[in-house]
Parts: structure tokens; sequence; C-alpha cells
């Protein structure tokens, strides 16, 4: 009985091996985070603005699909694959599962405003009547590094004592701070000062903390008014459509130009295009749904342009690489 029980036991455990072998990388997690193709959102269904002029064609920004952590077998999986990515996300280890998503919501709001703002700007240079009502609120903390006493959604009042109620003057001062520089913080009802050490500057000329200047939009006083409805996707990718999309529908010439047109990137208060992640997933995004045309950041043009060659029939799509909002705007006109 004895060496029956050892015939069975040795192959046994030989199988249990590459058993606990497959179970281990199918559950030991890493730092990875999965960026996958996603899907498009028409704009115009989450801002709508009063009266607006007709659309024959749509703005769409892009969202991809991502979750976070991988585990070792996903990893592997994932980077044999074209359309999607793993990337590394250790930076992000410190934050809470609440700071992260409150980061997704700082971002995309913080987009919004900037996109109504420039918009609404552009459009009243050619009608007076066009006009957004709005109040600086100061600065947000959306992103720290560890070690650093900043919680994601801080709010910046005061710098050195002073709270400032225009946005050039508190976004001079707030770029001239320095070592002894103290912020005052308001942290959901708790207001406290926060002296800035060498920690927060560990490197000339960089700074371990990310932040959005955020405004409190009247959307009942501007002309024409704005209803503004949660879009179910977050992050400030979508600026530049967002932005493309609201002055279209301020003006009367239809930039749409009856057809798809989507794209990504962050939009700056002076026009700018910002680069974003993801860029090679959204552009299989825009492609799987029949867009006609792509705008790009200038800094992920080479990494779209590479995505894009891949494409079997790319004629189909425009990959148009812009540097501003202003940019966009002139080559739909000229396309037009």
């Amino acid at each position: 009985m004895k060496l029956i029980g050892k015939k069975i036991l040795i192959p046994f455990s030989l199988l249990l091996i590459p058993y606990c072998f497959i179970l281990y990388i199918c559950i030991a997690r890493t730092d990875g985070q999965a960026i996958l193709p996603g899907g498009l959102t028409d704009v115009s269904s989450f801002v709508e603005i009063e009266g607006s002029n007709d659309e024959r064609g749509s703005f769409n920004s892009v969202y991809v699909t991502t979750f976070y952590p991988t585990t070792i077998f996903q990893d592997y999986i994932l980077n044999g694959s074209v359309t999607n990515t793993v990337v590394d996300n250790s930076s992000e280890n410190h934050l809470s599962n609440k700071e992260l998503t409150l980061m997704n919501t700082i971002s995309h709001d913080a987009s919004v405003a900037y996109s109504l703002i420039t918009a609404y700007n552009k459009a009243s240079e050619s009608d007076n009547t066009i006009h957004l009502d709005y109040e600086y609120q100061g600065f947000t903390i959306y992103y720290y590094k560890k070690g650093l006493d900043f919680k994601v959604g801080d709010k910046i009042i005061a710098i050195d004592g002073i709270s400032y109620k225009d946005v050039t003057q508190y976004k001079e001062a707030y770029l001239n701070q320095f070592i002894g520089t103290k912020f005052t913080i308001l942290r959901e009802d708790s207001i406290f000062e926060l002296e800035l050490t060498e920690k927060y500057f560990p490197k000339q000329g960089y700074i371990y903390y990310q932040t959005y200047q955020m405004f409190n939009i009247n959307y009942e006083t501007s002309y024409p008014r704005i209803n503004v409805s949660p879009s179910g996707t977050g992050g400030p990718s979508g600026g530049l459509l967002q932005t493309l999309s609201v002055f279209n529908r301020l003006t009367s010439f239809d930039y749409s130009l009856g057809l798809k047109i989507a794209g990504t990137g962050t939009i700056n208060l002076d026009g700018s295009v910002g680069s974003i992640g993801g860029i090679e997933q959204k552009i299989y995004t825009a492609y799987d749904n029949n867009v006609d045309i792509f705008f790009c950041p200038k800094e992920n043009y080479e990494d779209a342009l590479s995505a894009y060659n891949q494409l079997k029939n790319k004629e189909k799509m425009e990959l148009v690489v812009v540097e501003t909002f202003y940019e966009a705007i002139s080559y739909l006109k000229n396309h037009g």
C-alpha cells in the first residue's frame, strides 16, 4: 500500500508544480495599468448650449478602457497585442482609490471649464452678445509625489497670506513659489497652512506635485446659457474636442462639415493643445468608429502616426496634427 501511495504522490506533485505556477501568474499583481481601445463620446450629449446653431456632423472625444493593477499573465497577453498596451503605474501606488477617482473628476471638470472659457472668448470676437460669467477659485491639487503633505483635492486658497481674485496674478504668484512659500490650504472643511520645504523641489526647475486652476462658471447668467451633464468619462484629454464642439455651436459657420470629427488633447486657457496618454488606442478606437478626421497633439504625433500606419485602409481617416485650438478651426475652415 505504501508503494502504491508513493507512485500516486510523485506524479501528483509533478502536476502540482505547473498548476501553482499558472495560479501564481494569474493572480500576482504588478504595477501595470492596461490601456485598451474604448469608444467615442459626442460632446453635444453632455455640454448643451441653449439655442445653439445646428451641426450637420459631430465632434467626439475619444476615451480608452483602462484597468489597474494587472496580473503577470495579463501583462504577457496584452504586451503581445497590437492594439493594447500596459504602462507602469507605480508612481500612483501611494494614492488611495478615492484619490485616484478624484483625480479623474478634477481634471475632467477643469478641462470642461477651460473649453468653455476658450470657446466663448473666441466666439465673442465676432459676436459681442456672447459672454461667459465665471469666477476664479485658485488651484486644486491634482497629484503629489509620495512623502509630500498634500492630498488630492486640496485647494490652495492663498499664497503667503494673499488671496488673489485675478487668475493672472494668482498664476504669477504660484509660478514664483520657492522654499519657504506658505500655502493656505482648504481640505474638506478645514483650513491650515503648509510651508514648502526642499522635498517639494527635489530637482531644479521641477516640482513634485501638479495642480489645476479651478473656476466657478455661472451657467444661468452666461449667454447663451449652458447645461453640463455628467459624461461618464474622466480625465482632461477631451479638452480640444470639447472646445471645438462648443465653439462650433456658437458660430454661424458649421465647422463640423457634416463629418464625424474626433481626436484628443488637453486644452489650456491660451488655446494650446497638450499631450495625452493612450494615443495608439485612441487611433484604433476612432478608426473602428468610422471617424473622418482625427486631431492629434503635436507631442503625440510620432506614436499616433505609427499606429495610423498600421491601419488597413488609413486613407478613410485623416490624421491631423495641431498645436493649438486655433489651428484646428483654421484647418476645418479651409477644409470646408
